[in-house]
């Protein structure tokens, strides 16, 4: 499988990694609105297959969610937003998550059993 790389993320979001933690193969993204109110805390390991997102609103914790077996994590680009897309592998359901960035923040994240 194949995740995007700190390019990737620099390249379409402009955003660095704030933190690497080569020993979960995990890379830690912090992204704020455009006013500040609300901070977007992500970061996926390679080596957990995990994706993480914490929503903060004005410092507070407001969402956080986690998963395990990630399939897949792209990056996604059009003229009317920017976002990532994760797919996960559940027994027995179909579970995706969109995070957009841009042009403002916002989660959608489901399961489905099949």
């Amino acid at each position: 499988m194949r995740y995007p790389s700190n390019l990737d993320f620099l390249e379409v979001f402009g955003l660095d990694a704030v933190d690497v933690d080569e020993s979960r193969a995990c890379s830690y993204y912090r992204k704020f609105s455009d006013d500040g109110a609300l901070r977007l805390d992500f970061s996926f390991s390679e080596i957990e297959h995990s994706f993480q997102v914490v929503l903060y609103h004005r410092d507070v914790a407001v969402m956080q969610v986690v998963s395990e077996n990630v399939r897949s994590v792209a990056l996604q680009c059009d003229k009317l937003s920017r976002s990532i897309h994760v797919v996960f592998g559940l027994d027995g359901a179909m579970s995706e998550a969109t995070v957009t960035l841009e042009p403002a923040i916002h989660c959608d994240w489901w399961t489905l059993r099949r």
